[in-house]
């Protein structure tokens, strides 16, 4: 990313002057490529045949600037965010991080979670689960028979999956297990060992599953969402046969995930005035929960594991802990600012890879507004926009004299 540099270029005698050999140094450097690396002044007089402090490095050549004319030069450069849309799911892997929405066929990818680009899936449906197992991304929508894999982010191979309302999918090393629920209560549940083939399995009660992790013995999914609340969370050891079990509080539990053997369920109980934000650890495969309470109100969307603390978004916000009982909130990025509309911002999907946090997410309000933010601490976090940048060179310089220069985003 290019931030504002400004300095100073010196035609003064370098053996004399000391500000001539000490402002000559460095005017931008990005990613180990030099712009316009100014040579340190030397105790000798510049010359035109001399390799006096008049020496300047300028777009890979070294060029005397004393007396020397250079010409006029504009560069503008286009960085760009994450593209419009309310961005719902992110993954890392093969050195990228890709995002996937609804009702396209477009997916946005980055090296850095700053500058995106644009690539394409097999169909227009309504993408809704993303996921990386170590060797390839996974894509899976609701309400459609196509799903995708891509061992780069770059090239897909497309699937078939029973059509359902999927809405998470977790991998135990050599199944990938997903559990539907977006479009209603269901006993849908599926499996597939290359993401592009998949058995049908059954859920052991008809509810709103939404999210499922594995935490190494058992996978363990969670159900309840929107009015159809639900205190039932379903554990597996093969994706296949499911037992019931009973968690803490009757709500919409959105997202689980595990630390090792510790499952970590987060959720939302709307039937409490005010609102309230609802963890529950379990620390023996799903059989028993705590539960836990922050004060605040908030509504997760996605929770992860970092291998250091718990981070979970939703809505506005962000919310982290280093034990799964005590927990912290902050406010994300706003992502469309006036009249109202910043209560819509919704920050849906979040990812740990390169060793820093990934959100991803928009505004529905008015106007789709693509938002996505690193952070790697989940407590400070700095959102990816467009920005252009126009730089402009020097045109002549001269004996004795010093030039100012800026470039300017």
């Amino acid at each position: 990313m290019r931030i504002p540099v400004s300095g100073n270029i010196s035609t003064k005698d370098g053996s004399s002057n000391k500000n001539a050999r000490m402002t000559n140094m460095l005017a931008e450097e990005k990613q180990g490529k030099s712009f316009a690396a100014i040579r340190p002044g030397l105790s000798q007089v510049a010359s035109t045949t001399g390799n006096g402090n008049g020496l300047v490095c300028f777009n890979g050549e070294l060029v005397n600037v004393y007396d020397a004319a250079l010409g006029i030069v504009v560069e503008t450069e286009t960085e760009y965010g994450i593209p419009d849309g309310l961005w719902f799911r992110v993954a890392y892997g093969s050195g990228k991080y890709l995002a996937i929405r609804v009702a396209t066929d477009e997916y946005a990818y980055s090296s850095d979670g700053d500058e995106w680009e644009v690539g394409v899936l097999p169909a227009i449906v309504n993408w809704r689960i993303l996921v990386f197992n170590g060797s390839k991304f996974l894509a899976i929508p609701y309400g459609s028979t196509v799903c995708a894999t891509s061992t780069n982010g770059l090239d897909w191979t497309e699937g078939t999956i029973t059509s359902a309302g999927w809405s998470s999918v977790a991998w135990n090393g050599t199944v990938f297990c997903a559990v539907a629920g977006v479009l209603g209560e269901t006993t849908s549940a599926a499996t597939s060992t290359d993401g592009l083939s998949w058995t049908s399995r059954t859920l052991p009660a008809s509810k709103r599953w939404m999210g499922i992790a594995w935490n190494g013995t058992v996978f363990c999914a969670v159900s309840g969402f929107s009015t159809e609340s639900s205190n039932v969370c379903a554990v597996s050891s093969d994706g296949i046969t499911w037992e019931a079990k009973t968690l803490p509080d009757t709500c919409t539990w959105y997202d689980i995930c595990a630390n090792g053997t510790t499952f970590c369920a987060v959720g939302w109980d709307n039937t409490n005035v005010p609102n309230t934000t609802v963890v529950a650890i379990s620390t023996d495969h799903g059989e028993n929960w705590t539960l836990y309470s922050p004060a605040f109100n908030m509504e997760p969307s996605k929770v992860l594991h970092t291998g250091s603390f718990y981070c979970a978004v939703g809505g506005k916000y962000c919310m982290t802990s280093y034990d799964g009982a005590s927990w912290s909130r902050v406010t994300m990025p706003t992502i469309l600012e006036g009249g109202g509309e910043e209560d819509a911002d919704t920050w849906a999907g979040v990812v740990y890879g390169d060793s820093k946090l990934c959100a991803v997410g928009g505004n529905g309000e008015d106007v789709l507004i693509g938002a996505s933010a690193t952070s790697t601490n989940g407590s400070t976090w700095s959102p990816s926009i467009t920005r252009t940048y126009t730089t402009t060179t020097i045109t002549t310089l001269t004996e004795n004299a010093d030039y100012d220069f800026a470039l300017i985003p």
